[in-house]
Formats: C-alpha cells, sequence, structure tokens
C-alpha cells in the first residue's frame, strides 16, 4: 500500500484513523495560488530559467482558474522574488518537481514528490518547496526522504541533504541527517508499517 510523505505523520499519530480514511473516498484538493506558483517555478527551471515564459505560464493558469486579484498578484510578486533569489544563489538545479518511492520490503511503501534538486560543492541538497512548520527537522519523513532521494539517483547517502523553501525563494534551511538516525526512521516505518497491515 502507498503513503504519501505528506501523510506519514499523520499515520505516525494515528494509524487506524489514518487507515480508515484511506478506505473512504478519496479526497479532493482543488488546484489553488500555491500550486500554480509551484507549476510556474518547475517551468521555469525545466525552461533553462527562461523568466519571461515562467511569469506568462503563471499568467495562463491565473487567467483559467482564479479571480482574487489580491491572491494573484501575491503569487506573481512571489515568482519574481524566486526568480531574483535564484539568479543571485548561483544554485545549479540539477532536477525539478520529481517523484521518490522507498520500498523496504514491507506492506507500507512510502512515495511522492520532490519539489527541486540541487548540486552543492558537497553534494547534493532536495527540497520540499512552500509553507513548512518550525519543527519539519523532526518529522520523520524527512531522514526516509534522504534515503529515497540516495536511492534514486544512486548517491551515497552522506552526499544527500534534505530541505525547505519558501515559495518566494526565502527561508531556505536544510539538514543532512546521520546514518543512524535514517536507520532510526526507517525501523519506525517498518514498525507502522505492521500496524497499518494488522
Amino acid at each position: 500500500m502507498n503513503i504519501s510523505h505528506t501523510q506519514l505523520d499523520d499515520c505516525r499519530s494515528n494509524p487506524r484513523s489514518w487507515v480508515q480514511a484511506k478506505a473512504g473516498p478519496a479526497p479532493f484538493f482543488p488546484f489553488g495560488y500555491n500550486q500554480a506558483l509551484l507549476h510556474a517555478i518547475h517551468h521555469y527551471h525545466r525552461s533553462n530559467g527562461d523568466a519571461r515564459s515562467a511569469r506568462q505560464y503563471l499568467q495562463e493558469c491565473i487567467d483559467r482558474n482564479f479571480e482574487n486579484e489580491d491572491r494573484s498578484d501575491q503569487i506573481k510578486d512571489w515568482l519574481n522574488a524566486y526568480i531574483k533569489w535564484y539568479r543571485q544563489s548561483g544554485v545549479i538545479v540539477a532536477d525539478s518537481k520529481f517523484r521518490i518511492k522507498l520500498n523496504l520490503g514491507v506492506f507500507l511503501e512510502l512515495r511522492g514528490e520532490m519539489h527541486r534538486l540541487d548540486v552543492l560543492p558537497s553534494g547534493y541538497r532536495a527540497l520540499l518547496l512552500g509553507q513548512y512548520p518550525r519543527d519539519w527537522e523532526n518529522q520523520m519523513r524527512m531522514p526516509l526522504l534522504q534515503g529515497a532521494v540516495a536511492r534514486r539517483y544512486g548517491r551515497p547517502i552522506d552526499q544527500i541533504a534534505v530541505g525547505v523553501q519558501h515559495l518566494d525563494g526565502s527561508g531556505l534551511i536544510a539538514k543532512q541527517y546521520s546514518p543512524a538516525e535514517i536507520a532510526k526512521a526507517e525501523s519506525e516505518f517498518r514498525n507502522i508499517s505492521r500496524i497499518v497491515e494488522g
């Protein structure tokens, strides 16, 4: 059974409720302003930093889907701020909007999406873009994501860091988990999987 990394901490805190919700109808997530901005950021990276194309892409999303002018102006401002941050940062982006899966040989398989993979002098940094909680470093999914990214790209686990960043380019924070921290998270994931399977 697949579990999204975005749902893992909910499942961790109450596996029974998560299973019951999973058995019901699939939740409907409407296409929102932040999702449109995220798509525009991916378009920007996939078009080799073509800012004009990314802005046009975002405007077309807004015209098709939204009516709130204030929120529309906000995400356009955030895209401009993100592009400014990116140009000043000197970051090299190796991949954008890529899927991960982590199969540890148990009932649950961790799945989901990462938003950017940066090349650093010390290795690689995989990021989730958007709002994030203060305690993101303590979320069980983060060390698991580090392991999943290492497996996906065939890189040593100590060359991967994982982190978060706001959609306007601010608030970038990353952490590299130790092999012991990753092993502990994998052990807990296996325990959760046994509970869910039961």
